[in-house]
């Protein structure tokens, strides 16, 4: 079973690596917001990885299989929550640095 868990992370990765290469696909909901389809499509890759599990394994392995995915859900999550921070924290310090420039030249 270690060695099944391993190879769904490890395809559940190379799945999630590929939506990552992907051009970024921006639409506008009906509020007029921007949104994407890759957290669907990511959680579409997982629905899919446990149908397979609960079709074709015992119930105590379809678990494993849940929490292999979960793992690799949380890595990439922390992965773009950390990606977000440092841009957000890049571009306070730009917006700073532009403000202190500003005064400066005043």
């Amino acid at each position: 079973m270690l060695e099944y868990k391993e190879r769904i992370k490890n395809q559940v990765i190379e799945w999630f690596d590929n939506i990552k290469k992907q051009p970024l696909e921006l639409n506008k909901n009906t509020n007029g917001l921007l949104v994407t389809p890759n957290p669907e499509d990511m959680f579409n890759i997982i629905h899919a990885q446990l149908e397979v599990a609960r079709e074709k394994l015992p119930l105590e392995y379809t678990k494993e299989v849940a929490i292999a995915c979960l793992q690799v859900l949380n890595v990439c999550f922390w992965f773009y929550f950390l990606m977000c921070l440092w841009s957000i924290l890049a571009l306070f310090y730009f917006c700073q640095g532009a403000k202190k420039m500003l005064t400066e030249f005043s």
